[in-house]
């Protein structure tokens, strides 16, 4: 079996980290082992089946971007001290990682044991690296480090590009969702269902959503809709407060391991999102699967997946009146959009599925080895 080292230095569940336990999975499906690499109190229980270490390298290493990124350079050499110990005891043959700290502190490191290399990057970079001349000369001699850079969307490819690494070290994989598990509910409802499920902070774009549903309550469809939101977050508050105001209508879930037993009951899936690093999102891809009507921001690199007005619809981020006048027209004849919402259901078929990304993963993964 062949032993890969995989970091996931987070302190949240997201659809990064539903990325990698997806990968982790089939890793250990195709023979491959894996040891997991993880901060205190992150991911322990959604790893508690997996062979995981706990690093001890605290919060900051997960938290506040490029600011603490300048301290923790000053750290890097205590941090490496911390992991040798255990990269010496597993003696991996390949090194994966997808946050970009992780990546620019310990890339180098592991390129000077002779250790294969894989980054996956989940988004475009953000201007805290592309403006910063100190963290973007880290990031691009560490780039030029591994076998490949796995990006999940063509924007992502681009902005690797731009920055100044080299096409031939980029591998476009699209994120790819479980279509048994993802699908259409045919069941008859008693209202329309408008949902959505994300963090629940500014930049998802979730206040633009708490206020397009109070605009919702007071315009002629308000006995036409109910109002679900699944996720956690800051702005908690915020959506509980909507809660006690319209509770018959609107039901508020906090964060959910299993998603697809709400979306598929929905009708039309809603991503607010503002789009500060963005990249292709998961719940994006699992209401398309779902076959429902998906109005997106059109943020990250959505727009490679929903065509406007054929598998969904794009709007523009904080434009709340747009929405509002385009939920209205798609309520007032919804059978209309059977067409769309078929239409979104094949194209995660046929080209995002879970099956398609992992294999193509997978290839990258036993090619690096192998070319080493």
């Amino acid at each position: 079996m062949r032993k890969v080292l995989f970091f996931l230095l987070s302190d949240m569940i997201g659809g990064g980290e539903r990325y990698a336990i997806t990968l982790i999975n089939a890793l250990l499906k195709n023979t491959f082992s894996v040891k997991v690499l993880i901060l205190a109190g992150s991911l322990e229980k959604y790893l508690k089946n997996y062979d995981y270490v706990i690093l001890p390298f605290g919060k900051p290493l997960a938290k506040y971007r490029g600011l603490s990124l300048h301290f923790d350079l000053l750290l890097k050499n205590k941090f490496i001290k911390n992991l040798k110990p255990h990269f010496q005891q597993y003696n991996p043959e390949l090194i994966f990682m997808q946050y970009l700290k992780e990546k620019i502190l310990f890339t180098e490191y592991f390129s000077k044991m002779g250790v294969p290399i894989l980054w996956t990057e989940h988004g475009v970079l953000p201007f805290w690296i592309t403006k910063n001349p100190v963290l973007k000369y880290y990031y691009l001699k560490n780039a030029a480090k591994p076998q490949k850079i796995i990006a999940i969307s063509k924007q992502g490819k681009d902005s690797l590009i731009n920055i100044g690494v080299t096409e031939d070290k980029i591998e476009l994989i699209y994120n790819g969702i479980d279509t048994c598990k993802f699908k259409p509910d045919l069941k008859a409802k008693d209202s329309i269902y408008i949902g959505t499920i994300s963090s629940l902070t500014e930049s998802k774009g979730i206040s633009d959503f708490i206020k397009f549903a109070e605009y919702l309550f007071l315009s002629e469809l308000k006995n036409k809709i109910k109002i679900e939101i699944a996720g956690k977050g800051p702005l908690e508050n915020s959506i509980l407060r909507l809660v006690s105001k319209y509770n018959d209508r609107v039901k508020f879930y906090g964060f959910i391991d299993n998603p697809e037993d709400i979306i598929s009951k929905w009708d039309i899936f809603i991503n607010p999102s503002r789009g500060m690093g963005e990249g292709l999102p998961f719940r994006v891809l699992e209401a398309m699967a779902c076959g429902l009507i998906v109005v997106s921001t059109e943020t990250g690199a959505v727009n490679e997946v929903i065509k406007d007005g054929f598998n969904g619809f794009l709007i523009k981020p904080q434009k709340i009146d747009s929405w509002l006048q385009l939920i209205k027209q798609i309520v007032s004849s919804i059978e209309k959009y059977n067409f769309l919402k078929k239409n979104a259901e094949n194209t995660i078929k046929n080209n995002f599925s879970e099956k398609i990304m992992l294999d193509k993963t997978l290839k990258v993964f036993y090619e690096s080895c192998i070319s080493h």
